[in-house]
């Protein structure tokens, strides 16, 4: 898995963007899972990064803020500060967008 995660991107922002390879991956091994997606605001840049997260389980909302951190740090040697700028139920898919430095 590490090594997955280190293939994801050089940056935190290619890292974002590739996360639902990560989720693709991991479906073929659990295929009754519903796996989460992320898509990356197409005005996000290397220093400020909007993200869209959908999934079915509204409790990952927050969780990630953690990940990101931990990402951060462990893999890019960078704090990722990250916030939510909103959260809302979009039929069976709950939709967040995340702010991130």
């Amino acid at each position: 898995k590490n090594q997955l995660l280190r293939l994801l991107g050089t940056t935190f922002l290619e890292f974002v963007k590739n996360l639902d390879f990560m989720h693709t991956v991991s479906q073929e091994n659990y295929p009754k899972c519903a796996m989460p997606f992320f898509r990356v605001d197409p005005s996000s840049h290397e220093t400020s990064v909007k993200i869209h997260f959908y999934s079915n389980k509204q409790y990952f909302t927050y969780m990630n803020i953690s990940i990101f951190a931990q990402i951060g740090k462990t893999y890019f040697k960078k704090l990722i500060t990250t916030s939510v700028e909103s959260e809302q139920w979009e039929g069976k898919k709950y939709h967040a967008v995340y702010s991130s430095n």
